[in-house]
């Protein structure tokens, strides 16, 4: 399972990437870098939120109120 948390170094298909959240920023706001062969992964950025890596960013968006993030057995991450 690929977990991103705030402030944390997480492995991302075996490359090391540091993601800093913008402190009291809205999480659906926030924008990383994110690097070209990750384009397209949607992972877990916590409990609640999914980071998804698209043109060259990580947008990390709110799981619907009741819904968690999940990882189905392919590595896709989603909510429900």
């Amino acid at each position: 399972m690929f977990i991103l948390r705030k402030s944390c170094v997480a492995i991302v298909l075996g490359t090391a990437a540091v993601l800093t959240a913008v402190p009291g920023g809205p999480a659906a706001a926030e924008e990383l870098p994110c690097p070209a062969h990750d384009l397209g992964e949607t992972v877990i950025w916590d409990w609640t939120h999914l980071a998804i890596c698209d043109d060259g960013r990580w947008t990390v968006r709110a799981c619907a109120p009741g819904t968690t993030a999940r990882q189905d057995d392919s590595g896709h991450a989603f909510c429900a």
